[in-house]
């Protein structure tokens, strides 16, 4: 098996006194939890230019005045629980992630790849659970993915390294991994300079390092040369070790197949 470097969990339930306030920072993300009387307030502000070297997960560190955070968010309940609860998510829409070098797939060769994807933060604040409130750590950009500006769709963009190895990984408190496996059945080279992850369709799981998976997808690209198929796995590599679900899919799908066009899927 291999091991990746452990992180403390920063999610899960947490309790809190009327008055009281908790702090994390989430990378560039600062976020503040306070509990009052008949409400919660969450406080929110990104540290603008930050490098993605520093951006480490920390709870309770030595925060900002409530005063600096730009945005508020209030969440009224008639008497306000002690409880609340944090969790990772994946994005709202699909993650076109871009490596680093293109790469290139002669016909009729495999390669896994390993690629991560920005997470959100979900807080759940009232004992109901009928409010939450979500927030991504690093906001990113939009990007259109489709052939034309009538067929595609609005997604979210992201760099990678598109690594071979699992070893060759650095593993962020902020990001989700996914191994990629890719198969090459056409007649020719397949150059993949964009893969369009279907990060709606995919849960979070977390090891026993703390750090964050999805299931793992199999693409296949069929010797039609214009289709390939994208499969979801039941779960994260088997090489990672026993995992635990953190959040279920935003989007339930029966089979966890599809076929799509070729540009459809690798842009």
């Amino acid at each position: 098996m291999q091991t990746q470097s452990a992180f403390t969990p920063w999610w899960g339930d947490f309790s809190l006194d009327i008055g009281d306030t908790m702090h994390w920072h989430f990378g560039a993300l600062e976020l503040s939890l306070q509990r009052l009387r008949s409400e919660w307030q969450v406080r929110s502000r990104t540290i603008a230019g930050l490098p993605e070297e520093g951006r480490q997960v920390s709870m309770n560190p030595e925060a900002s005045p409530l005063s600096h955070y730009s945005r508020l968010e209030r969440c009224i309940c008639h008497s306000s629980s002690r409880h609340f609860r944090l969790l990772p998510v994946l994005a709202d829409r699909a993650v076109v992630t871009r490596p680093s070098t293109p790469v290139h797939l002669p016909r009729g060769e495999k390669v896994t790849l390993y690629v991560s994807s920005p997470l959100w933060i979900r807080a759940v604040v009232c004992a109901t659970a009928e409010w939450s409130l979500e927030m991504p750590v690093i906001v990113p950009s939009d990007t259109w993915f489709g052939a034309s500006t009538y067929d595609g769709e609005l997604c979210y963009a992201a760099r990678t390294g598109a690594r071979l190895y699992l070893d060759d990984i650095a593993p962020r408190a902020h990001r989700a991994l996914t191994q990629v496996s890719i198969h090459n059945k056409g007649d020719d080279t397949l150059l993949l300079e964009r893969l369009k992850l279907p990060v709606p369709f995919l849960s979070l799981y977390a090891t026993e390092n703390g750090v964050l998976w999805t299931e793992s997808l199999s693409i296949v690209r069929e010797q039609d040369m214009s289709t390939a198929t994208l499969q979801i796995q039941r779960s994260p590599p088997d090489t990672v070790g026993a995992v635990m679900l953190i959040s279920p899919a935003r989007v339930h799908m029966e089979k966890g197949i599809f076929v799509r066009a070729l540009n459809a899927m690798f842009g």
